[in-house]
């Protein structure tokens, strides 16, 4: 069951939820998305944003706030544990962007900024502007770190 929610994400609203129509038409729109995303209405604040591809699921949970309105969306990875107690929104597993300076031009693939993300956290995407090669003195990529998990001092000696 669990398997069905694997690129669903949870999102609170800061004041009173818009409507699910006008979610749908700012968030397609902010998100620019290739797949097919369904929005459902959890409670008067809270949704579920389920997402058919992956790499949009990944880049969603890349920018985990977004401003629709008067309000601002929080969103967090969906999981079986924090749905008891309808939680979600308390989640301290989050995504955070982090950057490589001075790295050989060579360790510039996907394959391998992946793996010294995964040094630090848990991979979820490149920064598009590494994708392109647009900064090669500076790669950037997104991760998913628990705030409650010991802090990593070093990843390379």
């Amino acid at each position: 069951m669990a398997a069905a929610f694997q690129y669903t994400l949870v999102g609170r609203f800061t004041t009173k939820r818009p409507t699910i129509g006008d979610i749908e038409k700012i968030y397609m729109a902010l998100g620019n998305f290739q797949g097919r995303v369904s929005i459902g209405a959890r409670d008067y604040r809270s949704i579920y944003i389920r997402f058919e591809l992956e790499a949009d699921y990944r880049r969603a949970w890349s920018q985990p706030t977004w401003r629709m309105g008067e309000s601002t969306l929080h969103t967090h990875r969906w999981t079986p544990q924090n749905e008891i107690g309808h939680q979600a929104h308390q989640s301290h597993v989050v995504p955070l962007w982090v950057g490589f300076p001075g790295l050989p031009a060579h360790l510039f693939t996907p394959k391998a900024l992946e793996s010294l993300a995964n040094a630090v956290g848990t991979f979820i995407c490149l920064d598009p502007g590494v994708k392109m090669f647009n900064r090669p003195g500076y790669a950037r990529v997104c991760i998913e770190v628990d705030l409650m998990a010991p802090l990593q001092r070093r990843t390379m000696h």
